[in-house]
C-alpha cells in the first residue's frame, strides 16, 4: 500500500505522484485491462480512505486522492454499467498491520469514536464482502469508521 505523509510547507512532488497514480491512474489502469473478463452481473471495489472527509497535518495528497476514488465510484458505476462499482473507505483498523502498534493514538482517539471501538480487520471484509455481493449496491462509497467522521 502507498502511503503519503506530504504536507504544503514541504510537498514533495515524487512522493504525491507515487500516491496519485497508484489510486486515481491506477484502479482505472487496473479495471480497464480485465474489463473484457467481467461479467455483467460483476462487481469491482476500489479502496479509499477517512482522510476524504477528515484530513490531518500531512494528508494534504491522500485527502485529495481519497476524494478522487469517490469521482471514479460515482463515473465508473455509470460507464460500466450493469457491471457495478463501489468503495471502501476505512477509517483507523485497530488491527491492521499499519495501525496496530499505534496504542498512544488510538488511546486519544477513542472518545472520537461513537460506537466505542474501532474498526477492525475483520470489519473491513465484511463491508467488502458486502458490497461485492449486495446487487443493490452500486456507486456506494462505504466509510467504515466506528461513527469517526460524525457527518
Amino acid at each position: 500500500m502507498v502511503r503519503d505523509a506530504n504536507s504544503i510547507k514541504n510537498y514533495n512532488v515524487a512522493g504525491a505522484m507515487k500516491l496519485a497514480t497508484t489510486k486515481a491512474v491506477g484502479y482505472p489502469t487496473a479495471i480497464s485491462s480485465v474489463l473484457d473478463r467481467l461479467s455483467p452481473l460483476g462487481s469491482v471495489l476500489i479502496f479509499g480512505g477517512l482522510a476524504k472527509d477528515i484530513p490531518y497535518p500531512g494528508s494534504t495528497t491522500v485527502t485529495v486522492v481519497n476524494n478522487a476514488v469517490m469521482g471514479l465510484v460515482r463515473t465508473l458505476s455509470v460507464e460500466l454499467a450493469p457491471i457495478r462499482v463501489n468503495a471502501i473507505h476505512p477509517g483507523m483498523v485497530e488491527d491492521s498491520p499499519h495501525w496496530r502498534d499505534n496504542k498512544g493514538l488510538f488511546a486519544q482517539m477513542r472518545p472520537s469514536i461513537r460506537s466505542g471501538r474501532f474498526p477492525q480487520m475483520a470489519d473491513i471484509v465484511d463491508g467488502c464482502r458486502f458490497l461485492m455481493e449486495n446487487r443493490a449496491a452500486n456507486g456506494v462509497n462505504l466509510t467504515l469508521d466506528g461513527g469517526q467522521q460524525g457527518g
